[in-house]
């Protein structure tokens, strides 16, 4: 059994740009790489703004010997046929990714794409002999050795040049090799021959290029040899970083906003987590509860124990006792409308719940919808500021109200499809606030406010990401579908005889309230409770992963619980502490150990280049994540979540 196993994981929200190319890109997009340069994701295009928005979260599973991140930013072409042209790119080394275990958010200034950090190094042997009229130089560029991530942002072609300098001034021809496909490691084996009087002062210079067929090529790095390093008639054969050049032009590119958390996970036998999960599911939720209060990431705890709790009879009744706490909230606050509106813990518990059932049912019902606003050519632009030069704006206003009509028939025509999980969900909570709440708009409000706003809605503005859609939109059915979930927002907030905040949107509101009986009737199908349930099929669960990363988010947390604990005598989490420190010093142990044996073993186990250009093979790696997870049974005790009343959970957080 293997004594620790490594899970490696990195979140990045690409946030928003500003000052690209001092104002001049106006419709951008963002790539994000890593490692293999297939392996690349981009946000959605922000239009006619020299200031982009994206707010697009990306969640990757890496390799632990990946060398950087890069976002690279793209000002969109004018053709859908023509590849965008790179503006800037943002590098992070993974040095600067283990340093800060928290969320890292912050500016970084974007800096060319062609001047990529370190691309390697590059072998080079260098002979020097003396002959009549002076001394005669030997050079070769044997081998090219690029770092694991310093790939370039797409396929290119790239060669060496090499000459003489003294004092900066160059005193030789400048000679090169042949161009080839970048390789990340590839044999050149390219020798070439100088001649000077006197080689005091003379340096080796070594340029990597990237060859460019309608420009100019750009220089990724380059080395010096100095010579009076060099013996007489001994061939010196060395490797040397191939260092990147500065450009004065990075201040002008613009600055690039976005977060990201790398985390190493260290994950130990499921056998050391039993105590842990014992406590997560004590009767009084207690840990749960104060994790939720105070933990930073509350996604990604709400996701974490949902998979937990995934796939058994609990699932339900675990997602009612979290909303529940909600509910408790807004009754002590005597704010009705506060209900459901953060991101607390348990309204993100709904929304991953409402994602793991529903994700067949969205794509079915969105997927024609989408496609049908990304054929259509007609613009549905209702500002009369943003209209193009011959734009009817009266012939926009009717598209946009076909849009609305065939997106609400095809949604509520959609009720006898509503997953039978989804209605014993609403039907609970539904119930669950009428009891609490004497107004009768307000269980019809949370039901609403859910499956729209954050079920329909999200996956309607970002239909790639929600995968109704293989694209993003381009600009024309970008705007359509900002349009159609504007409307649909306000719909959903079922308040009647209003035309909203925006008069662009008023002369839709025929359409609107054309809806909102049909809209009435949906909800109370969607709430209606489920004549019976299909078997429960869970997820292929890797339980101690899970548990892992509760262990990590309460390790983070632990001061504030312990500040927590002293101050809310009814929530009993003591015990929780010496668990912790029991599972801590465990796994230190197993990873001092296993650290000593990859210490022991032999480091270089590397095949050796076969030919030139010619990249190394790749092995595919393997592990408990790669091509598979593990499933396994939870302890007996998720058993005992059955027995809680939601009442207890009630009064244990009344202090």
């Amino acid at each position: 059994m293997s004594l620790l196993r490594q899970d490696n994981t990195l979140f990045v929200n690409v946030i928003e740009g500003k000052g690209m190319r001092n104002g001049e890109v106006k419709d951008a997009y963002c790539t994000i790489r890593f490692d293999d340069p297939k392996d690349l994701v981009r946000t959605q295009t922000q239009y006619g703004t020299p200031t982009p928005v994206w707010g697009e979260e990306y969640h990757f599973e890496v390799y632990p010997n990946f060398q950087e991140l890069c976002l690279v930013v793209f000002d969109h072409p004018d053709s859908s046929k023509a590849d965008g042209r790179p503006v800037g790119k943002v590098c992070v080394s993974k040095q600067a990714l283990r340093a800060d275990p928290q969320e890292c958010e912050q500016w970084f200034p974007m800096t060319r794409v062609e001047d990529y950090h370190t691309p390697g190094k590059v072998q080079v042997q260098v002979l020097k002999r003396k002959s009549k009229n002076g001394v005669d130089i030997d050079v070769g560029i044997l081998e090219l050795r690029a770092l694991d991530g310093a790939q370039l942002y797409d396929t290119c072609s790239t060669y060496f040049e090499v000459a003489l300098f003294r004092r900066n001034q160059r005193v030789s021809n400048k000679l090169r090799t042949a161009t080839a496909k970048h390789i990340p490691q590839s044999y050149i084996n390219e020798t070439f021959e100088f001649h000077v009087p006197d080689d005091t002062g003379i340096e080796v210079k070594i340029l990597y290029y990237k060859y460019h067929r309608w420009r100019p090529n750009g220089m990724l790095g380059r080395c010096v040899v100095p010579l009076s390093q060099i013996p007489l008639k001994v061939p010196l054969t060395a490797f040397y970083d191939l260092e990147p050049k500065s450009s004065p032009e990075n201040n002008e590119l613009g600055l690039l906003k976005f977060k990201y958390k790398y985390t190493e996970e260290f994950i130990l036998p499921l056998q050391e987590y039993e105590e842990l999960l014992d406590l997560l599911l004590d009767e009084q939720l207690a840990v749960i509860i104060a994790l939720g209060k105070l933990a930073t990431d509350r996604e990604d705890v709400a996701r974490t124990l949902l998979r937990i709790f995934d796939g058994k009879t609990v699932t339900p009744k675990y997602v009612r006792l979290m909303y529940m706490l909600d509910i408790k909230h807004t009754v002590a606050a005597n704010d009705v409308n506060l209900l459901f509106r953060g991101n607390s813990i348990g309204t993100k518990t709904v929304e991953m719940y409402m994602k793991l059932v529903g994700q067949q049912y969205l794509t079915a019902v969105l997927k024609p919808l989408i496609k049908g606003i990304y054929d259509c050519p007609q613009s549905c632009e209702v500002d009369p500021t943003k209209l193009a030069p011959g734009e009817d704006l009266a012939a926009n206003q009717e598209q946009l109200r076909k849009h609305l009509s065939h997106c609400f028939e095809v949604i509520f025509a959609s009720k006898d499809r509503i997953p039978p999980r989804f209605r014993e969900l609403f039907h609970e909570m539904r119930k669950t606030v009428a009891a609490h709440f004497s107004e009768a708009r307000v269980p019809m409000h949370a039901v609403s406010g859910f499956l729209f706003l954050r079920f329909f809605c999200p996956a309607i503005l970002s239909p790639k990401i929600f995968k109704v859609h293989d694209d993003h939109p381009n600009k024309t059915a970008k705007r359509a579908l900002v349009l159609v979930a504007k409307h649909i927002q306000r719909l959903a907030t079922l308040t009647e005889g209003s035309v909203g905040k925006e008069d662009l949107l008023r002369e839709s509101e025929e359409v609107l309230e054309s809806q909102r009986q049909g809209m009435y009737r949906f909800i109370d199908a969607l709430s209606s409770e489920p004549e019976e349930l299909p078997p429960r099929i869970g997820l292929n669960l890797d339980l101690e992963k899970e548990l892992a990363c509760i262990h990590r988010h309460l390790n983070r947390t632990r001061d504030k619980l312990e500040k927590y604990h002293a101050s809310h005598e009814g929530l009993n989490i003591e015990k929780l502490f010496p668990v912790l420190d029991k599972l801590n010093l465990t796994r230190d142990e197993r990873l001092s150990e296993m650290q000593a044996m990859q210490k022991s073993a032999d480091e270089d186990s590397r095949p050796r280049l076969r030919s030139m250009y010619t990249s190394l093979p790749t092995t595919t790696p393997t592990g408990p994540n790669s091509s598979e997870s593990r499933s396994r049974s939870a302890s007996a005790s998720l058993l005992q979540l059955d027995k809680i009343d939601v009442a207890e959970v009630e009064g244990a957080t009344a202090n």
